[in-house]
C-alpha cells in the first residue's frame, strides 16, 4: 500500500502543475491583451507630427540708388563687402587702375586680405532688425586729386561693390570662408 500512497502523490503533484502552468499562461495572455491594447489605444489617440526643415537664407545686395547693403536673411549673419574702383567703358574694364578714395562709415572694419581690403560690419545682423539697411558709405568712391582723366575717350570711373554674408553657425563656416573678422555682438 505504500507504492499506491505515493503513486497518488505523485498525481497530485501533476495536477498541481498542470493547474500553475495553466493559470500562469492565463496571466501572460491577460498581460499581452492589455499591452496591446494601451499601445493600439495610445497609437490611434496621437497626433500627427509632421518634421518641417526651413533653410537658412543669409542674401545680402548691394543697392546703388540709396549706396546701402541690404541684408534679406532669415538667420544671424555677418556681412562684408569689397569696393573695387576702375575706368570703364560698357563691360570692358581698362587694366589701369585710378586712383581713387572713399569713406566708409564708422560701423565698417577695414581688413586687408591678400591685395585686396575687405570691410566687415562690425554687427552681427539679425533677420527683423529694425534697420535691414546698412549704410556703407559716408562719402562714396570719386577719383582722387585734379587731373583724373581716362585711359582713352569713353572711359568713366566706376565703382563696383561686392557684397557677401555668412550664417553665423556653425564657426567652422567662418574658418573656411576665410572670415578676417567676427563681430562680439
Amino acid at each position: 500500500m505504500g507504492d499506491a500512497k505515493m503513486k497518488d502523490n505523485i498525481k497530485t503533484i501533476k495536477i498541481g502543475n498542470r493547474r500553475v502552468t495553466l493559470l500562469a499562461a492565463s496571466l501572460i495572455l491577460a498581460l499581452c491583451l492589455a499591452i496591446g491594447g494601451t499601445v493600439a489605444y495610445l497609437l490611434t489617440r496621437s497626433a500627427m507630427v509632421t518634421n518641417t526643415f526651413v533653410p537658412g537664407n543669409v542674401d545680402v545686395e548691394f543697392d546703388n540708388s540709396t549706396g546701402e547693403v541690404i541684408f534679406k536673411g532669415n538667420v544671424d549673419a555677418y556681412v562684408r563687402v569689397t569696393v573695387t574702383g576702375n575706368w570703364a567703358k560698357g563691360d570692358h574694364v581698362h587694366p589701369h587702375t585710378p586712383a581713387w578714395s572713399m569713406t566708409m562709415t564708422e560701423d565698417w572694419e577695414p581688413k586687408t586680405q591678400g591685395d585686396i581690403t575687405v570691410f566687415y560690419y562690425k554687427h552681427t545682423v539679425h533677420p527683423g532688425d529694425p534697420f535691414p539697411r546698412l549704410k556703407l558709405f559716408t562719402v562714396e568712391p570719386h577719383l582722387e586729386g585734379q587731373g583724373q582723366t581716362p585711359p582713352q575717350a569713353g572711359y568713366v570711373f566706376t565703382y563696383e561693390v561686392g557684397a557677401q554674408s555668412i550664417q553665423t553657425e556653425p564657426q567652422q563656416a567662418l574658418t573656411d570662408a576665410n572670415w578676417a573678422y567676427v563681430p562680439q555682438d
